[in-house]
């Protein structure tokens, strides 16, 4: 595959540009093997306390009636869903799933429904171009600014517009690959992490192309498909499908539980591959009881509760 840095003017030639705790959550688990340089993270820490505070925006409510739920979530702060440290089935199938060789070797990543998520910056960090598509555009900005720096675009967007923001990356996240960087590897991370602003169900492989994006070569799916709703669904599916390269691994994690209640919905085997077999090679990674790990499920009524993983290759 042609290294991600050369492809980066044609990429970029194709955008229209839009205007951390999470992420230190995920440097330390990058770091986990250096406690020979805690004077580094220690300074790390220190810079991002001294960051001066900025005046929060207010961003307008999503013109999309699905996106409010997410919106007013985000208003209040409700983002238990939001995770500090990369999830441990992207750690534990990264070879398999990006099956990387050398430092040229990167991929072209989409995250569908991504949040803030510190995943993106896990992978944009040892070099991939990710690209996350997020409705809510303070999760964007809380996204971006963990990479890095925002390339501001000026103007404002209209409520229900789709735009694509990026972000360069900053001195932690260069120190970071620095410091996780081997003596046969290393990390350089990417020179820009993009997040498309609107609605994943109308982010199709058309609206792609007109932001120089053609075909995916992998894709994380950690919250999104059980985050849409059940008549959603399909739309949703036909999209991934849509947005993959043939050979394309999309790493899929789900959940199931009794009695039904969402999101996070409950989707089974059975429908992960009534939704995706037709496209997809769809194979179960793990199933994993989360019940006990995780007691505030029962608060929500929950009597079982797991997580399932699963490969897919896109046929």
């Amino acid at each position: 595959m042609q290294s991600i840095r050369a492809y980066a003017p044609t990429v970029l030639g194709g955008l229209v540009i839009g205007g951390g705790a999470g992420f230190l959550g995920s440097y330390l688990i990058d770091l986990k093997e250096k406690e020979d340089k805690k004077g580094d993270i220690q300074r790390l820490g220190e810079a991002m306390k001294l960051e001066p505070l900025a005046p929060p925006v207010v961003h307008p409510p999503p013109k999309q009636q699905r996106l409010q739920r997410w919106y007013n979530k985000w208003a209040d702060d409700q983002i238990g869903f939001h995770l500090e440290k990369p999830h441990p089935v992207l750690q534990k199938h990264y070879d398999s799933w990006l099956q990387t060789t050398n430092d040229d070797d990167q991929r072209m990543i989409l995250f569908p429904l991504c949040g803030a998520s510190v995943d993106l910056a896990y992978l944009a960090r040892r070099g991939h171009q990710v690209v996350g598509v997020e409705g809510i555009a303070k999760a964007v900005d809380r996204l971006l600014k963990d990479y890095g720096e925002e390339i501001p675009s000026g103007g404002a967007l209209a409520p229900g517009a789709m735009r694509v923001r990026v972000s360069q990356p900053g001195w932690v996240q260069t120190k970071a690959a620095e410091m996780m960087s081997t003596k046969t590897r290393t990390y350089t991370p990417a020179p820009f992490l993009m997040a498309v602003q609107g609605d994943f169900l109308e982010f199709t492989g058309q609206q792609a192309g007109k932001y120089g994006m053609n075909e995916f070569d992998a894709c994380f799916d950690r919250g999104g498909l059980v985050a849409v709703d059940p008549p959603d669904r399909q739309r949703y599916a036909e999209n991934l499908a849509e947005l993959m390269k043939p050979g394309g691994k999309l790493l899929l994690v789900t959940v199931e539980h009794e009695p039904a209640f969402g999101p996070p919905h409950s989707v089974d085997e059975k429908e992960v591959n009534a939704l995706l077999g037709a496209a997809f090679d769809v194979k179960r990674l793990s199933r994993e009881n989360k019940i006990r790990a995780e007691p505030h499920w029962r608060d929500r009524g929950a009597t079982s509760f797991h997580e399932v993983a699963y490969m897919c290759t896109r046929k």
